[in-house]
């Protein structure tokens, strides 16, 4: 049997096509090593491979490539198919497609394209995955020279979309088919479940990715064998039409257009991932948000309307179905909680250089001058927000960033509202408890606050940029009392000059933490009296 690189090489210099592997990751220990790849035409990815080594990942990622082409080269051939080419079992799906379309290379290339075993695939990711499998027989009819079998795939419990075919084994690999390709859909950045064909090739010669145009068929047939008909296509319907929804839903990923995704964190709020845009070569930090209500769009806004360069920069948005946020697949999951939603997706500026929150754990002295130039550029940032008339409530060192050259970034606007005005008492009352519980101000446990909060939290991380705790423990015990604004005596001694300011800042009263304006001013007057106090 050729080796599926070289018919994939014959095939696209006959049709003058440029294709190219992708080595997408590698993970697991040297001596047991797991490589990803993809192959890509024009930008388009057409197959997934994993293997032991690339060139094994390179072998499979061309063989599922080749059917992929093969099914776009070889539309259906008429729709109405003698009965002699449609019982033809001699033939392979593609290859009675093909017979009338154009010679194969060699002969053997079209069996080649043809051959994808989703059943044996589905069955190795199960085992992989300690997934329970199964396939259940759901029905057959028609006459008997003419038989239809419909067959579902049973993952961990959960039924997926129906396969059918003419034969048993039929409808239970394009059952595989679909289960394969919804789950693929559900979780695409999971190594583990390769990238399939968007369509599938039926042993007819027709293609077909959606379910829900066979059932329609189905049901249409059936109701021409007789009145009782209508019943069972009914109980058929209701028993499973959240697989009816799925399939409609699972063609297009609201990611379609990155690759290379990997998840960067995850929060209360949605997951954050790294993804590279396919169209412009460049990596973006994307955000995915469940859409609760429309206070999910306030980040949105806030991104749009801020233009500094202390803010993430934002890029586009827009909405899509997706899956659970909280659908994990190392475990059992269940039809029950695995539903579409509708979840917002941000994509904004990159920070290569990570977050503040590692900058500091890895800090082993205090450098006092770049320290203060990371929090003259943090107060910069918060000023121009407060000038925007906004609160960002969420202020911590996870949440400031570095771009590739090492500016400072605030990010991770989800929890932003408006200022409230000072003739406005109404509009200070707010959702309490919001933010991080170590960073918030003490009113912001109670339902009225301003933009003095944004401060509290400034001043916590202006003591963490200035000091380095020995231990976490330790950190702990002195965290209470700095809240409570009992600084270290050695803290005291070190720095008497910012010492009154960081106090002002760690106030119980916010009307005397100083404003954003007044700490710019007072960082920047005093810039010449660092090297004093080093």
């Amino acid at each position: 049997m050729e080796d599926p690189q070289v018919v994939l090489n014959k095939f696209c210099a006959r049709k003058n096509l440029q294709y190219e592997f992708r080595l997408i990751s590698k993970e697991g220990s040297p001596h047991d090593p797991l490589f990803t790849v993809h192959l890509f035409i024009k930008n388009e990815m057409f197959g997934e491979g994993q293997g032991k080594s690339k060139k094994a990942a390179e072998k499979i990622a061309a063989r599922i490539g080749l059917a992929a082409l093969q099914n776009q080269e070889n539309p259906p051939l008429a729709q109405q198919p003698t009965a002699a080419a449609s019982l033809d079992t001699g033939l392979s799906p593609l290859q009675g497609s093909a017979a009338t379309a154009e010679p194969s290379v060699n002969g053997s290339e079209n069996h080649k394209m043809s051959s994808i075993n989703y059943i044996g695939i589905l069955n190795e990711l199960c085992q992989k995955k300690s997934w329970s499998r199964n396939f259940r027989d759901v029905d057959r009819y028609g006459p008997d020279h003419e038989p239809k079998f419909y067959c579902v795939a049973e993952v961990n419990k959960r039924e997926y979309p129906e396969g059918w075919g003419k034969n048993k084994k039929q409808a239970r690999k394009k059952a595989a088919f679909l289960a394969l390709r919804l789950l693929k859909t559900e979780n695409p950045d999971d190594i583990l479940i390769p990238a399939i064909p968007t369509a599938y090739t039926g042993e007819s010669g027709s293609e077909s990715s959606s379910v829900s145009e066979s059932n329609g068929n189905r049901s249409i047939e059936r109701r021409s064998l007789g009145n009782g008909a209508t019943q069972v296509i009914s109980a058929v319907t209701e028993r499973s039409p959240h697989r009816t929804q799925s399939t409609a839903n699972f063609v297009q990923s609201p990611l379609w257009e990155f690759e290379d995704i990997t998840k960067l964190s995850t929060g209360g709020f949605g997951k954050v991932f790294k993804a590279l845009k396919t169209m412009d070569k460049k990596y973006y930090a994307v955000k995915k948000v469940k859409m609760r209500n429309e206070k999910c769009k306030l980040e949105v806004q806030a991104l749009a309307s801020l233009d500094h360069p202390n803010i993430v920069r934002y890029f586009h948005s827009w909405t899509g179905m997706d899956y659970s946020l909280d659908t994990s697949y190392s475990c059992s999951t269940s039809s029950n909680t695995d539903g579409m939603n509708e979840y917002l997706f941000i994509q904004m500026e990159f920070c290569e250089n990570g977050d503040l929150k590692n900058w500091i754990r890895k800090m082993k002295i205090v450098d006092k001058v770049k320290s203060l130039n990371i929090f003259r550029q943090i107060v910069e940032g918060v000023l121009y927000i407060h000038s925007e008339k906004l609160i960002h409530r969420d202020l911590k060192p996870a949440n400031i960033f570095f771009a590739k050259d090492m500016r400072v970034k605030i990010g991770d606007l989800g929890l932003v509202t408006q200022m409230a005005s000072e003739e406005s008492t109404e509009a200070l009352l707010r959702t309490h408890d919001i933010g991080t519980p170590s960073y918030m101000a003490p009113e912001q446990h109670e339902n009225i606050y301003n933009c003095e909060v944004d401060i509290f939290a400034l001043g916590l991380i202006l003591v963490e940029l200035l000091c380095i705790f020995g231990t976490e423990h330790e950190r702990y015990v002195e965290w209470k009392k700095i809240r409570n604004c009992q600084l270290p005596e050695t803290f005291v001694a070190k720095y008497p000059y910012e010492i009154c300011t960081i106090k002002l800042m760690l106030s119980r009263d916010p009307k005397k933490r100083p404003t954003a304006t007044k700490l710019k001013e007072f960082f920047e007057t005093n810039n010449y009296l660092d090297s004093r106090t080093c």
